[in-house]
């Protein structure tokens, strides 16, 4: 584990560097493509990631509350909700994202590849739990 009980830093795409890392990164669906998300196959790799926090055991997350920078202890309670809709994608508090859209193109390819979504690298470097939350039907 890192000093300070962040862990070691988790897989981001970005992180793999090679031309194995960016194999497909600009594959997406061209205008007028039809995105088909399977929920549980997402689920599964969210799972996965979610592992790899689990064996590190508690996880530093930093958050910015009225421009200061505090740190506290990620627990299950705290895994960011990622809900899927039939249109699109939303991350905790961010904005919709309709799966045409390359940051949501990009996410979903992210976990299915077996990272943690490069977006949210910044927020957390360490990584951050992830709850799949179903609103497709």
């Amino acid at each position: 584990a890192a000093p300070g009980g962040g862990g070691a830093r988790r897989r981001y795409a970005t992180d793999c560097g090679g031309a194995g890392a960016r194999a497909g990164a600009g594959a997406g669906a061209e205008a007028g493509d039809e995105i088909t998300v399977n929920i549980k196959v997402l689920h599964s790799r969210v799972e996965g990631l979610n592992a790899m926090l689990e064996d590190d055991g508690q996880q530093v997350v930093k958050k910015q509350v009225g421009g200061i920078n505090q740190a506290c202890l990620a627990t299950s309670s705290s895994a960011l909700p990622l809900t899927f809709f039939g249109d699109g994608v939303k991350v905790a508090d961010w904005a919709f994202m309709p799966y045409t859209s390359p940051t949501a193109q990009r996410l979903i390819k992210d976990i299915l590849d077996g990272f943690f979504p490069r977006t949210l690298q910044e927020e957390h470097p360490y990584g951050v739990a992830l709850k799949v939350v179903d609103r497709t039907g």
